[in-house]
């Protein structure tokens, strides 16, 4: 066999070979945001930065969201013994995380202290 029938042959055996790899998994572009019971209140997410409320169901906000990367203004409302008191907090979402929002009020506030912490690794 001469080298000009061989060469189309490895040519043809590479395209095959680089088509069969895998495709790398792409890169996650969002993060998790998750409420719930923390530090003794019940933190619901109302919206994101100037944005729509963010209904769960019907009269309901939730208690989780996918949220873009990026610096974020997240409100939410804290259930507590004091009844329903409104907070925010601005986090510079990190895609691929989940953050966990924590709120406290005092007796008597009219608002709660909302912090979010981000979790140890990605999608965790």
């Amino acid at each position: 066999m001469t080298l000009r029938a061989l060469f189309p042959a490895l040519i043809s055996a590479l395209a095959i070979g680089c088509a069969a790899q895998p495709a790398p998994a792409p890169a996650p572009r969002d993060a998790t945001l998750i409420g719930g019971d923390n530090a003794g209140m019940h933190v619901l997410i109302k919206r994101v930065d100037d944005g729509e409320i963010l209904w769960a169901h019907q009269g309901a906000l939730g208690t989780r969201i996918t949220i873009t990367a990026g610096q974020h203004r997240v409100g939410v409302m804290c259930e507590g013994g004091a009844g329903f008191l409104p907070g925010e907090v601005t986090i510079d979402v990190q895609p691929g995380r989940t953050y966990d929002p924590a709120a406290a009020a005092s007796p008597g506030a009219k608002s709660c202290e909302v912090s979010a912490t981000m979790r140890g690794s990605p999608e965790t």
